[in-house]
């Protein structure tokens, strides 16, 4: 009897440890799958904004673009012009307390064509960003 006790007190401190990192790993691997999707729209934008000045207001010129709404994000939004574009991402039935909403800037270097991204959380918890969330 003593033993079974034993054995029980042991599942329960392993579930208590384990369960919320499980959790955070569910949620981290779906914000991943929205980050991921944000990769096409990185690629309209940056081909919009080869071909055309640096004035462009991205809402406009993004406007033929459209996304599919997947799982986890419930709508994508461009905006900001050719040197600081910004793609805001919205996310729904992540399994966060609050589902985050994310912010993928780009800043258009001075010498070439190329963007460097960085990610930020609007609204939600940091963590659940990635390390490659950046660049």
């Amino acid at each position: 009897m003593i033993e079974t006790i034993i054995v029980m007190a042991m599942i329960i401190i392993v579930l208590t440890v384990a369960l919320p990192i499980y959790s955070n790993f569910v949620v981290r691997t779906r914000v991943n799958e929205v980050l991921s999707i944000a990769e096409s729209a990185k690629t309209v934008i940056s081909e919009i904004c080869r071909s055309e000045t640096d004035g462009v207001i991205l809402a406009k010129a993004s406007a033929g673009y459209s996304f599919n709404k997947s799982k986890y994000l419930d709508s994508m939004v461009i905006s900001g012009v050719c040197t600081t574009p910004v793609i805001t991402l919205t996310t729904y039935n992540t399994g966060a307390s609050i589902d985050p909403v994310l912010q993928v800037t780009g800043e258009k270097s001075d010498h070439s064509q190329a963007f460097s991204w960085t990610c930020t959380v609007i609204n939600g918890q940091g963590n659940w960003l990635l390390d490659f969330c950046s660049g």
